[in-house]
């Protein structure tokens, strides 16, 4: 152990390139060989079925596309981008028609609500039909009082029910 009181002296950090240069190569059998080119040709095998893999699904994706787009034409569809642009113009002509319907309703509530308020204007405050159903209680007793003081001085309050005494 190196005391941490002690002076360690430093050594240069080893010089590993120069160390495994003149390593000798693994030996290696025939086995050893062969089975390393039959995994390295089993590998190039798969990269190869790999490869025609793509490109067969290069040309199939390839040959939908031309079908679709024969399929589009033929229906009146036309390109990806001609449909997108239709679809955006029809988009564009509901959100208009959207905006109008709003503006109607905006405009019909407005005046619904000038209505209702041209309305409210014109009743009485609460205070004040309070007043006048006072005013109609008292014309109505009054025109009650007015009845049989006409029957009374006719002569015919005893002819009445509720006057009978």
């Amino acid at each position: 152990f190196v005391s941490t009181r002690g002076q360690a002296p430093l050594y240069p950090p080893p010089d590993f390139e120069a160390l495994h240069a003149n390593v000798a190569e693994p030996r290696t059998t025939t086995s050893a060989e062969l089975r390393r080119a039959a995994t390295e040709e089993e590998r190039l095998k798969k990269d190869i079925r790999r490869e025609r893999e793509e490109k067969r699904e290069q040309q199939r994706q390839e040959a939908t596309r031309a079908s679709s787009k024969a399929v589009a034409s033929e229906l009146g569809y036309g390109t990806l981008a001609g449909q997108r642009r239709r679809e955006e113009e029809e988009l564009g002509r509901l959100r208009g028609q959207w905006k109008q319907d709003a503006k109607e309703k905006q405009v019909e509530f407005e005046a619904k609500h000038a209505e209702m308020q041209a309305r409210v204007a014109q009743r009485p405050y609460l205070f004040q039909q309070a007043s006048i159903d006072v005013k109609i209680v008292e014309e109505r007793q009054r025109m009650y009082d007015k009845v049989d003081d006409t029957l009374h001085k006719t002569g015919l309050a005893h002819l009445l029910d509720y006057h009978a005494e």
